[in-house]
């Protein structure tokens, strides 16, 4: 397969799109179904056929009269009016031009993960094609992005296929050492703002500076060498933040005026904190479904409130990839653990520590009420450290993968699927004990079912 995709690079794209348009059917195929995501219902749909009629009746949607007291719509940035997929949106109808737009940002995120992959070295060959796919596979196709549809979150979610092409840019750019390289990243972080999501466009702006630490950390030679191009690499950066925020000033400007009197400029830090992830939900990356189902009757989700901010399950072997990098001492897994490290830590808010020293030092924080998306980040991290996973793989000979994979074959594996078969097993005796009792412990039964469906496929891995 890496042969393949060698002689025909043109094919990873095609496949991602493939996979999407498979995984993502009901979204695309269903001509004049609307989405039933709670934002998608009450905002998005609403909002731009509201700007569609007004300009089909020949009047610029600068006011929106029928929410509140009636709103500027320039300055909402879920307007998004000078982002191209808006202006789709208008052409072939509101539910259509959205469900499309969904689709095509999935597939530009998961293309965007994998060429991001693609600029790394293991064992000083490029990451390979199939490692790369995965990325793009674990970070378009994960838990975490599947909620986005359960929520509706459009903006979030437009941003989320543009930001993999910002590491690009800017790893290009600092390959490139020129100011006219750092275009391309100007042109992404702009079209980023002008999507209609700052905070998301802010953590893109944290994985850019944590690729500003790694190139720190990977540049050789003289002290006033490293100097001279962390120098540049930090002007390269300021750059783009700039000419990115002159780019997409049509939407930055007023969406920052309207946000400075909205209801959100001033919360504090325990309002911030009760969308905190609660450290029983990591338990989800492993187990899907552990704490049921919003979509699945009659028992459904029961676990913390907050579903579409808590999910983030992307496989196993992710997970697999985490202690594996430990294996492999490369300074690329150091930048991906500490994504997920940075995720993990932020997600918790103030069992992590970090959330009140954001809240308090950084101008602005305040806006940033949940925590819990910092899985964000780890859900970069996992994605990167598959694609350094299978690389490593495909480019060792069989004694050093034997060394490697050995403990987990050997110990965590049959650790792992014990553990949870036992799980399954206690849970479904609970069930069985009490199944005479009213109300019946089906939650246990479910559990059990959840636990031995994760014992099953860490045996098959």
């Amino acid at each position: 397969m890496e042969n393949t995709f060698e002689r025909r690079p043109w094919l990873l794209p095609i496949l991602l799109a493939l996979l999407t348009l498979i995984l993502l059917r009901p979204v695309w195929a269903a001509t004049g179904q609307a989405l039933d995501g709670k934002d998608f219902q009450g905002m998005f749909y609403p909002l731009h056929e509201y700007i569609r009629q007004t300009l089909l009746s020949g009047e610029l949607p600068l006011w929106n009269p029928h929410q509140f007291i009636g709103h500027p719509i320039i300055g909402n940035p879920h307007a998004a009016l000078f982002y191209p997929a808006t202006w789709f949106m208008w052409l072939v109808g509101t539910v259509r031009g959205l469900n499309l737009s969904m689709v095509f940002h999935a597939w530009l995120g998961a293309w965007g993960m994998s060429q991001f992959l693609r600029s790394f070295t293991v064992n000083n060959r490029k990451v390979s094609y199939v490692g790369s796919l995965l990325a793009g596979v674990v970070y378009g196709m994960s838990g975490w992005a599947a909620a986005r549809f359960y929520a509706g979150h459009y903006n979030l979610f437009v941003i989320f296929g543009w930001i993999p092409w910002s590491m690009v840019a800017y790893r290009y750019a600092l390959r490139r050492g020129t100011w006219r390289s750092a275009l391309p990243g100007v042109i992404v972080f702009g079209v980023m703002l002008l999507a209609g999501y700052p905070p998301l466009v802010v953590y893109g702006g944290l994985a850019l500076i944590a690729l500003w630490v790694l190139h720190i950390a990977e540049i050789e030679g003289t002290t006033q060498a490293m100097l001279t191009a962390g120098v540049f690499a930090t002007l390269q950066l300021t750059v783009i933040g700039i000419g990115g925020l002159i780019l997409g000033a049509a939407l930055a400007v007023p969406a920052a005026e309207l946000t400075v009197v909205s209801a959100r400029s001033d919360a504090d830090l325990s309002f911030a904190n009760s969308f905190a992830l609660p450290p029983a939900q990591f338990l989800s990356l492993a187990v899907p479904n552990l704490f049921g189902n919003p979509k699945v009757p009659p028992y459904y989700y029961w676990g913390a409130d907050f579903f579409e901010a808590f999910s983030a399950y992307a496989g196993l072997l992710p997970l697999l990839a985490i202690p594996l990098a430990f294996r492999w001492r490369w300074r690329a897994n150091w930048y991906f653990v500490g994504m997920i490290a940075f995720g993990c830590v932020w997600s918790v808010g103030l069992e992590g520590a970090l959330l009140p020293i954001l809240l308090r030092w950084v101008p602005g924080f305040t806006l940033f009420r949940t925590p819990a998306r910092g899985l964000f980040f780890v859900l970069i991290g996992m994605a990167g450290l598959t694609a350094l996973l299978i690389s490593a793989l495909q480019t060792s000979d069989a004694t050093e993968r034997r060394e490697r994979l050995r403990p987990i074959v050997r110990r965590w594996l049959p650790i792992a699927a014990s553990i949870a078969f036992a799980g399954g097993v206690f849970f479904s005796g609970w069930y069985a004990s009490a199944s005479h009792v009213e109300p019946m412990p089906l939650r246990a039964f479910l559990v059990s079912g959840a636990l031995t469906e994760t014992s099953i496929i860490v045996l098959g891995v």
